[in-house]
């Protein structure tokens, strides 16, 4: 009879570790309390969207940051971007002040999955009414600006890849996913991506070839995101739903508008020779490797990265010099 009380416990244990919900951290406050005053919203895929607007006029760049970033890493960008067109800067699903909302079916298409950040791409160019865009993509960005490309070559007149995650993704761990996705690991998980965070300037370290760049107000700016409630439960969704099938890369060699693909040479995440298979893919693709540079060219270099891409927009978008190019 005891061991029968014994297992009972141990069974209203298990059950309680499942039911009882685990509190948000200290501090943790909704993406509209944490907007910005240039902030803006979309209701996209059922959550809310996080955008902001720069410059004005034709043609549209549509921004898409990076694996752990947000639209705060195109600072440097967006301004001199903004003379040759309307520059749009989002929070991809996941990440930033974009809403986390978490489903374990959706009534249209998950958001987090590969499929869904290439859908909330297109649908927020929708909402703003732009017909067709230059994507500039980083690392997982570059990725998503790859699939756009593939899946809406309609809706792209050109794309600037900056260190793009596009062969990284292998087969999926299926004992792995197993762990993720059972109830200990949905619920457990996201407490081990807290834990991950903190040590966010180490990481950033680690990618960077030298992180002197960065301020400890830009560390602050990296870090806000990562106040907005259900952050860590959506950031473990969205690594779930990253497995789901993507559009075959190869079929890039049909792409037919101008392609801006840019690596660093001491980059520790995405070997060059991804981006020469990108070059050997593209027809119309300009190749630049940036010197003493790590993963993030467009932040460790902005000055250098923008002439590369002002030269790039010149000879191969022909999009109008500005006034005040020499």
């Amino acid at each position: 009879m005891k061991l029968v009380y014994i297992l009972i416990a141990l069974l209203a244990l298990v059950v309680a570790t499942l039911i009882v919900p685990i509190p948000e951290p200290a501090g943790a406050l909704s993406h509209r309390e944490l907007a910005e005053e240039d902030s803006m919203f979309a209701d996209i895929l059922g959550m809310e969207i996080h955008y902001k607007v720069y410059g004005e006029g034709e043609p549209t760049f549509l921004l898409l940051h990076g694996f752990g970033a947000s639209l705060f890493s195109w600072r440097d960008l967006v301004s001199p971007l903004s003379e040759y067109g309307k520059v749009i800067a989002f929070d991809r699903p996941g990440f930033g002040l974009t809403e986390r909302v978490i489903q374990r079916r959706w009534d249209d298409i998950d958001p987090y999955s590969p499929a869904g950040q290439v859908e909330a791409t297109i649908r927020l160019m929708d909402y703003l009414g732009i017909e067709e865009a230059v994507l500039v993509g980083h690392s997982a960005g570059g990725a998503v600006a790859v699939e756009t490309m593939i899946t809406h070559p309609d809706r792209v007149i050109g794309a600037v890849l900056i260190a793009p995650a596009v062969f990284v993704m292998g087969p999926p761990n299926n004992s792995l996913l197993w762990l993720m996705r059972n109830p200990w690991g949905r619920k457990y998980g996201p407490l081990l991506l807290r834990r991950l965070t903190r040590s966010g300037s180490g990481i950033l370290d680690d990618v960077s070839f030298d992180s002197g760049y960065l301020t400890e107000e830009d560390f602050d700016r990296y870090m806000k995101p990562f106040r907005v409630v259900g952050w860590d439960r959506a950031l473990w969704q969205f690594t779930l739903s990253s497995q789901e099938e993507r559009p075959d890369p190869d079929l890039l060699k049909h792409t037919v508008v101008p392609v801006l693909i840019v690596m660093g040479s001491d980059d520790t995440l995405i070997p060059l020779e991804h981006g020469e298979r990108l070059r050997d893919l593209i027809e119309k693709s300009t190749y630049v490797v940036m010197s003493e540079t790590g993963h993030l060219p467009h932040e460790e270099q902005p000055k250098e990265f923008m002439q590369i891409l002002f030269e790039f927009l010149h000879s191969e978008l022909r999009l109008p010099r500005r006034v005040n190019d020499e």
